[in-house]
């Protein structure tokens, strides 16, 4: 991972999100995809994609505790009511973006 800078005003090509809209025609070709390039991809709740000079994503992840378990805020059990901790969005460099097709909103 290295620090990238995202200019003022710049949008991402593509967003994924684990809110409305995730769960869509194409899911398994995005979790596939993911798996394939993003580490951690089962704590992963966002992810947006982006272009600068070379494609990169900035990377959204819930905290994990000792057994590997996401939890809530103050507790380090597994969630059962409460927010999720979440751990400071980390930058990621890839190799190439997603197919266009899987980087569409609908």
């Amino acid at each position: 991972m290295r620090q990238v800078t995202i200019p003022d005003g710049l949008e991402p090509v593509g967003v994924w999100d684990a809110g409305p809209g995730w769960v869509d025609d194409v899911v398994g070709e995005k979790i596939a995809w993911a798996r394939e390039h993003i580490d951690r991809v089962n704590d992963t709740y966002r992810v947006e994609f982006y272009l600068v000079d070379a494609p990169f994503a900035v990377v959204h992840r819930f905290k994990v505790n000792a057994e590997g378990r996401k939890y809530a805020i103050g507790h380090q059990s597994f969630i059962s009511n409460g927010e999720p901790a979440r751990e400071e969005p980390v930058t990621v460099t890839l190799d190439e973006l997603p197919p266009a097709h899987l980087l569409r909103t609908t």
